[in-house]
């Protein structure tokens, strides 16, 4: 006859012990490369460091990819010398995040902006590969309509007293409410998906990219049977949050290779908010050409369109009397 044994509860809490160390020297590593797992995040670990330069300069300009790569600092700090700013612009985000970001970051500083700038588009997009077209999506950086990134703005642009808020005024359901809460204060788990890209992306060929075209095909089929309403309250809170600071705040629709028209309930919102604006969306001289992929401005784009900021700002804060 075999003999069964019966764990005592000393050894299950030896093995309970060593998950958890386990679970714990995986949160260390996750938390020490999260920095370098792409550019993204080693931009958003600057934060703090960025914004405590505000006490030396006079604004801030906040957006996204579009101004990573279409606002050139250096040429502007030539082209407008008596204006300094920095720049803020963690890739695919939008006014959820930028309205968090700027409350666990800016707010919490000794120094707020004098002015700040935030880009952003509202139209249809096709970015292209060596003149291919290869994806198509809605960029809706401003309008409540657009999905939120729940991991990525848990951990990193969300403060911890504003969870809360997060899950009443997006309206999460408990899982989202879980996942968030676990996003926020795990970078094992916060980060997940770009630990998972990257590994499988070293070991498959083209992985990242399939499994883009893959999420985007997906997402358009869900989105396509669902009927948005365009709404401005994320944008809305965005605009008073910074005023309440004293920031003068200009919003800046962005140039893209064929025009697009503003939202007229957005027109509405930013003149009886008495939000500055900057009209970019036909500056002269920027042509398709101007576009490295049918949406993000090349080196040619980017210097036009940084000639043409620095000429707003003196025509419109520098020289204001």
């Amino acid at each position: 006859m075999s003999e069964f044994r019966v764990t005592s509860f000393r050894q299950e809490l030896k093995v309970l012990a060593a998950l958890v160390c386990f679970l714990a020297g995986l949160e260390l590593i996750a938390r020490m490369i999260s920095e370098s797992l792409d550019d993204d995040r080693a931009h958003i670990a600057q934060f703090d460091e960025l914004v405590g330069e505000l006490g030396e300069k006079k604004g801030a300009v906040l957006g996204n990819s579009l101004l990573l790569h279409g606002l050139d600092l250096e040429q502007f700090a030539q082209e407008s010398p008596d204006f300094s700013t920095i720049r803020v612009t963690p890739v695919s985000s939008a006014v959820l995040d930028w309205g968090h970001l700027y409350e666990r970051y800016f707010l919490k500083g000794e120094e707020l902006p004098e002015h700040l700038f935030v880009g952003f588009v509202a139209c249809a997009v096709t970015l292209h590969e060596a003149g291919i077209p290869v994806q198509e999506f809605e960029a809706n950086h401003v309008d409540d309509s657009k999905p939120a990134e729940l991991r990525r703005l848990s951990r990193h642009f969300v403060s911890t007293g504003s969870l809360s808020q997060l899950w009443e005024r997006e309206r999460f359901d408990t899982h989202q409410r879980v996942q968030s809460g676990l996003s926020h204060v795990s970078a094992l788990i916060g980060d997940q998906p770009a630990h998972r890209e990257r590994v499988l992306d070293y070991f498959i060929d083209w992985y990242r990219l399939g499994l883009r075209t893959n999420q985007d095909w997906v997402t358009g089929d869900v989105e396509s049977s669902v009927e948005r309403q365009s709404s401005f309250e994320r944008m809305t809170r965005f605009i008073d949050m910074v005023q309440a600071g004293g920031t003068r705040l200009w919003i800046i629709p962005l140039s893209q290779p064929e025009y697009w028209e503003l939202n007229s309930g957005l027109l509405e919102l930013i003149e009886k908010k008495g939000v500055g604006l900057m009209d970019a969306r036909s500056i002269p001289g920027m042509t398709a050409d101007d576009f490295s992929d049918g949406y993000h401005l090349g080196e040619s784009g980017a210097e036009k369109f940084t000639k043409w900021f620095a000429e707003e700002i003196s025509e419109k804060i520098t020289q204001d009397p």
